[in-house]
């Protein structure tokens, strides 16, 4: 073969092989070996408050000897509460029972609900219902110490539910419970113990939206309920406040079907997480967080007035907001701001 030929054959498939391969292809720039630092994203979770159609709400009233001057607040209070289901529309039941568990013959006592008229709980159908829920809560003073106040609500919701109080609990309805004690709890371990208790109550409802217990109580003595509040979920408030009429709009808030949690989506870096609710009217409210005092495991209240410095707590553990006694309205926006840990960076891209 000529040569020039096999030259000419050797450089057209040198050629073509460089085609190929990208030879002649510009490669493209390698990274900065030091790039710059990203900076931590700001993340907000805008949350609607709902409500919940069904709800039942249990109240346990101490009935003991020192409870007078508390059951006339309460009752001078309760169209506080009553406002948010008389004329609702909601689906709702409201029964009484005391902290008696022990004559087994006054009203309310073993967990039975009072009964006005016949009537053991209250709903839409009442003519009265206001005056059915004073007449139910004006329980007196003659119930037998000690108070046993978890006890007494933990009988109405079983041994009691399909006899004197069938009919109250619904399992398609959200549950409300409050206690209203100026009492420590004493309830026998043979009939409950405080732990059990939780996990029993968080039984019947598994979401969190469904479920809550409040303490209206003395926070020297009522750590059994107050603990219950905490790990259920609901309001806690000193029974030696002024304000009755607050905290009864708040119970009726709450147990109107309005969620005090809100679970963020993402990590949020500590101590930038900023939280705000925007009313139905474009009203925006900012709230401070609440701070627990590390030498009594309790919220600081620097003016002694029995309600906590801020707003709001942060669980680490559920990656969640709880308002302390504030809860939003209905079709208000829950705005939960903050800066998202290095390893959400992804995630919140997704």
């Amino acid at each position: 073969m000529n040569r020039s030929v096999l030259v000419s054959v050797a450089l057209v498939s040198l050629a073509g092989c460089g085609i190929e391969n990208g030879v002649n292809i510009p490669l493209p720039d390698y990274p900065l070996s030091h790039p710059p630092e990203l900076l931590d994203p700001t993340w907000t979770d805008t949350i609607l408050q709902v409500t919940t159609p069904k709800v039942d709400i249990l109240w346990m009233v101490d009935n003991s000897c020192s409870m007078y001057d508390n059951q006339a607040l309460l009752t001078q209070n309760v169209p506080s509460f009553m406002q948010y289901f008389v004329g609702s529309g909601l689906d709702y039941h409201v029964g009484v029972t005391s902290s008696d568990i022990i004559s087994h013959s006054y009203a309310g006592s073993d967990g039975t609900l009072v009964s006005i008229g016949g009537a053991r709980y209250i709903d839409p159908d009442a003519e009265n219902p206001i005056g059915m829920f004073i007449a139910m809560a004006e329980l007196g003073t003659t119930g037998r110490y000690p108070e046993r106040g978890l006890g007494a609500t933990y009988l109405a919701l079983t041994e009691k539910l399909d006899t004197t109080n069938a009919g109250f609990y619904r399992d398609d309805a959200s549950l409300h419970t409050v206690i209203i004690s100026d009492e420590a709890d004493h309830t026998l371990s043979s009939t409950i113990t405080q732990p059990e208790y939780v996990h029993w109550y968080e039984g019947l409802k598994p979401d969190l939206d469904e479920r809550t217990f409040s303490a209206i109580v003395d926070p020297r003595n009522g750590q059994a309920y107050q603990n219950t509040a905490k790990q259920v979920g609901g309001i806690q408030w000193d029974i030696n406040g002024q304000d009755w009429a607050q905290v009864l709009d708040q119970l009726g808030l709450q147990a109107a079907g309005l969620s005090r949690e809100y679970f963020l989506s993402h990590l949020p870096v500590p101590g930038t997480l900023t939280v705000s609710v925007q009313d139905p009217t474009g009203i925006l409210f900012k709230f401070e967080e609440a701070v627990i005092d590390p030498d009594t495991g309790t919220y600081v209240d620097s003016d002694g007035d029995g309600t906590p410095d801020g707003d709001w707590t942060y669980d680490t553990n559920r990656n969640s907001v709880t308002f302390l006694s504030y809860v939003p309205t209905a079709q208000a926006e829950v705005l939960l701001n903050y800066k998202l840990l290095a390893a959400q960076h992804g995630v919140a891209d997704n």
